[in-house]
């Protein structure tokens, strides 16, 4: 509809956000949780996002119009993301690698709840993605771009770059899940 109403566009399409680790998928009792089997997604910061669509839109549709930027700075699965996540967190953290049907089954029995600004229509968009990446359908978003260099000139944060700049919240929210939503 967008592209077909006439007016200048831009797509701007990032992958797997490093900021969910402060949100969905916190590092909580020093675990992991990844519902996605052996598969890989591209990671991409909100820093990174935001300065992507600064410059689009600060340069305007002469530049950006009827393009598609892609943001995916690493592509890692959860065992190579808790590699990185510890090393940034300068602890051990385990990666408990799971598939969709035992978030399900972790959701449905309790052990695991979604944060409460995940309503039910935004938590069956989020199983749905999380399904289409376990079995292959999104595996065309496990691959690495230049978008955010191209467009701002410089390098984008790196999983663990993003984990040091943002350790204390990551060990806060992290805090914050042990004790209530995630349950051992």
């Amino acid at each position: 509809y967008i592209e077909g109403s006439g007016v200048a566009w831009s797509h701007i399409h990032p992958r797997f956000f490093m900021d969910n680790l402060l949100t969905s998928v916190p590092v909580a009792n020093g675990k992991f949780y990844w519902f996605m089997g052996d598969k890989r997604v591209g990671w991409i910061a909100a820093d990174d996002l935001a300065a992507v669509s600064a410059q689009v839109l600060a340069e305007g549709p002469q530049k950006h119009a009827s393009k598609q930027y892609w943001l995916s700075t690493e592509v890692m699965n959860g065992v190579g993301a808790v590699a990185e996540i510890a090393e940034g967190l300068g602890q051990p953290v385990e990666s408990v690698v799971l598939t969709p049907d035992d978030l399900v089954a972790q959701i449905t029995s309790g052990a695991m709840r979604l944060p409460s600004y995940v309503e039910a229509t935004y938590g069956t968009s989020i199983l749905e993605w999380v399904r289409q990446t376990y079995d292959g359908r999104m595996d065309f978003g496990a691959t690495t771009t230049t978008t955010v260099e191209d467009l701002t000139g410089r390098k984008p944060l790196t999983l663990r770059e993003w984990v040091v700049r943002y350790r204390d919240s990551a060990l806060a929210v992290g805090a914050q899940a042990a004790e209530g939503s995630l349950k051992e």
